[in-house]
């Protein structure tokens, strides 16, 4: 199967659905509260956001300041319209990037986030390639699937 197949089906399988990846609203919000010091000035850039369920639950559940990011355009402008509808307008912005290639200047977040998405790049490479867009003292926040049993494996933990 070539990629260009293979990203046809991974947008189609997604297309419909309220969130992208796993979780759920209290886990994002339980995930945020560990953020240290969020308020209206903090930036947080959401990589990967798909359409933006949990994109909205950040906004929603802090002052920050939001850029979302996701390659395919339909999820973009369906956060964006959310993001209206709901008055958030004016602090979440949702483009469209590829992950691999972030258009931002060095240090211009305080915090990285992405829900279910970082396997895209692979775990090691998401970290090094964002982590210069961190500001000093920012915050990394990522989460993935992990299958878990009674005691989870190395690598894996729950909050």
């Amino acid at each position: 199967m070539t990629d260009d197949r293979a990203t046809a089906l991974f947008f189609e399988l997604f297309s419909g659905l309220p969130r992208q990846g796993p979780g759920d609203a209290a886990s994002t919000l339980r995930a945020l509260a560990l953020v240290p010091r969020v308020g209206p000035r903090t930036r947080i850039l959401d990589v990967g956001c798909g359409t933006g369920l949990h994109t909205r639950v950040l906004a929603q559940g802090s002052p920050a300041r939001i850029v979302a990011v996701d390659n395919h355009p339909p999820f973009v402008e369906e956060l964006n319209r959310h993001a209206q509808d709901l008055g958030l307008a004016d602090r979440l912005e949702a483009r469209v990037g590829d992950m691999r290639q972030l258009d931002f200047a060095p240090g211009s977040f305080d915090v990285v986030w992405s829900e279910g998405a970082i396997y895209v790049m692979g775990f090691e490479a998401g970290l090094r390639g964002w982590r210069p867009l961190l500001a000093p003292g920012g915050h990394v926040a990522v989460t993935e699937v992990c299958w878990t049993r009674r005691d989870p494996p190395p690598g894996c933990a729950s909050l």
